[in-house]
């Protein structure tokens, strides 16, 4: 049987209400975020048989809350991190969201999915092949009841695939990411088939405020 697959976007960080960072994969959990993870612990029906996290902090400390309640269940990192397209700043000097808006404009008008901007950045293709490798990988896993904390542009990456949206056109990717953006903590549920997979909608239900 193939499995059922939770893609979990992890709880609110500090780059996610504006506050400067000098590196996008140390982010710490806000309080609200904290909060966040704990709602996403109790939104799990049973113990997954696999919990897999980003290497990135805010993924891993958002996951840590549903370890601590599950703690017999196998924790490992997978190649579920964020699209990190900007280069991270040499300097260590911090940037907020807004700092780097007209990077990010620069880049998706570039429309070069071969375009490595630097240090600590990949290309849009590297970016695919990365989600058509954790497909495979979860379509083999050897688990029924899978949860993947990892980051709202990779979600979207792994979805606008399953969904057969033109993977090699950046331009509409960016239109995709743009129209479905997926709330901190938001959770989307995915049964993989092999040839087909079907997709819930994000679903923040669990958390409460």
């Amino acid at each position: 049987a193939m499995p059922i697959v939770w893609f979990i976007r992890h709880a609110e960080c500090e780059t996610n209400v504006g506050l400067p960072t000098a590196d996008a994969t140390t982010a710490q959990l806000t309080p609200k975020g904290i909060k966040q993870a704990e709602q996403i612990a109790s939104a799990l029906p049973r113990c997954p048989d696999l919990v897999i996290s980003s290497s990135y902090l805010r993924a891993k400390r958002t996951a840590g809350y549903t370890q601590q309640r599950f703690p017999h269940a196998p924790v490992e990192e997978w190649q579920v991190h964020e699209f990190t397209y900007l280069s991270q700043s040499v300097s260590g000097r911090s940037t907020t969201i807004d700092e780097r808006r007209t990077l990010v404009n620069e880049y998706w008008n570039r429309l070069d999915q071969h375009y490595t901007d630097g240090n600590g950045a990949e290309s849009f293709t590297n970016l695919m092949k990365r989600v058509r490798d954790i497909l495979e990988q979860l379509k083999h896993a050897d688990a029924e009841f899978i949860v993947v904390f990892s980051h709202g542009q990779f979600i979207l990456a792994i979805l606008s695939w399953l969904m057969g949206l033109n993977i090699n056109n950046m331009e509409q990717f960016r239109h995709f990411l743009l129209a479905n953006e997926i709330p901190n903590g938001a959770i989307v549920k995915v049964a993989l088939e092999q040839e087909d997979a079907w997709v819930s909608q994000f679903s923040t239900a669990h958390l409460h405020t």
